[in-house]
């Protein structure tokens, strides 16, 4: 099957209608999923690893007192990868793998994939906003406010969701309190930092706090669907800044892998178009349509 991808992608196919050649080329556009299963089948190391990093070369800084990489923003690397280094030093680390029996990496590579001969590395490489985003960052601030937040103002913000009045196409109810955060599904994340967090944060939890996150639901609302390039760079620069700033709201626990992915998010969606183009939720959506199709238990595949 990738052989055939292959070819396609290269000679592409020809088809004749009323004796006429039309000649098609296959393009992969991008890659979508989450980070452990990213690093699974391109066979670099995890997310938690020293060069994770599948935009850039920004290398993790381990912290010995917190016991985990970080990917400190005074460290990063902006040095794109680029596709040809990466296929030659995959071959290289699986020749050596095979010749001395030892696993061995370079700048996070730790084998050749078939993947790699589909698709462009890194820029079909995407992040899916939908893991990193509604599923992760928005939970993790959410489990910091927690922490920090008294349980009085905890218990306005859940009022101020419970109380929420949405469209009727909108059929979204917050029935877990931000105690539960990770009861939430990917589409409770994705309402509230594109529509409903900053207002339900309002006079509820600390100014700086609500500033750092208003910065962020910016940003991203703004690659959501991007009306032009000056608010990708707008965004762009708003991320950057919410990066820069985010060990001093917090600490620098937050520096991890998945916040500093959101520095390559602009220059992703100046490829692919904005991020509720390519993200899983729509592969998400299909699986639970084709469930409710499905009807007895013969036949199904």
């Amino acid at each position: 099957m990738m052989h055939q991808l292959r070819a396609l992608i290269e000679r592409g196919t020809s088809i004749f209608i009323d004796h006429i050649e039309y000649r098609f080329l296959i393009r992969i556009q991008c890659f979508i999923a989450d980070l452990p299963v990213k690093a699974l089948l391109l066979k670099t190391i995890n997310f938690n690893g020293r060069n994770a990093c599948t935009y850039s070369l920004s290398p993790g800084q381990y912290n010995n007192n917190l016991r985990t990489m970080l990917y400190p923003y005074t460290l990063n690397n902006y040095q794109t990868r680029n596709h040809d280094d990466f296929v030659r030093a995959a071959k290289r680390v699986a020749a050596d793998a095979k010749t001395n029996g030892k696993q061995v990496f370079i700048n996070g590579i730790k084998g050749y994939s078939p993947l790699l001969d589909i698709l462009h590395y890194p820029f079909s490489i995407i992040y899916d906003y939908m893991h990193l985003i509604c599923i992760g960052h928005v939970p993790t601030l959410i489990r910091r406010w927690r922490q920090s937040e008294s349980k009085a103002d905890l218990a306005l913000v859940d009022k101020n969701l419970e109380e929420l009045h949405l469209p009727h196409n909108c059929s979204i109810k917050f029935k877990h309190p931000l105690a539960n955060v990770d009861d939430w599904k990917a589409k409770h994340g994705r309402i509230f930092v594109l529509q409903v967090g900053i207002p339900v944060l309002v006079d509820a939890i600390r100014p700086l706090y609500l500033a750092h996150f208003s910065i962020y639901s910016v940003a991203i609302i703004l690659l959501h669907s991007p009306k032009n390039t000056d608010e990708i760079e707008l965004a762009d620069k708003l991320l950057h800044y919410y990066c820069l700033n985010a060990s001093r709201v917090y600490d620098e626990s937050i520096e991890l892998y998945s916040l500093h992915s959101h520095l390559h998010l602009a220059s992703q969606v100046r490829l692919h178009g904005g991020l509720c183009f390519h993200s899983a939720f729509a592969f998400e959506s299909c699986i639970r349509y084709t469930q409710k199709r499905a009807h007895g238990t013969r036949n199904l595949h």
